[in-house]
């Protein structure tokens, strides 16, 4: 049986182009969640406090929470966008 959890993903960009996407984690739950609305409901609190230095700021976007933030770091300016998505396993 195929079942349907849902996980934070960070996109981070350099304002041209895509740098890294990760499934953002930082709980031992590794923040895997059985409903959407679980996911974006601990959305904004756990990018808040795991990602201060990008000053995240929830979002609206097509009908989804979206987190965005940027900040500079030795690289240069980064900017970042955090939201739930789909992972399906076996199980």
């Amino acid at each position: 049986m195929i079942k349907e959890l849902f996980v934070i993903i960070m996109v981070l960009t350099d304002g041209e182009s895509v740098v890294s996407i990760n499934h953002a984690t930082a709980h031992q739950s590794l923040n895997v969640f059985e409903t959407l609305r679980e996911c974006e409901t601990q959305l904004p609190s756990f990018v808040t406090s795991t990602y201060p230095e990008f000053k995240p700021r929830p979002n609206l976007i097509d009908h989804q929470v979206v987190v965005t933030g940027n900040t500079t770091s030795p690289l240069g300016h980064r900017f970042a966008s955090w939201r739930c998505t789909t992972m399906f396993v076996e199980g």
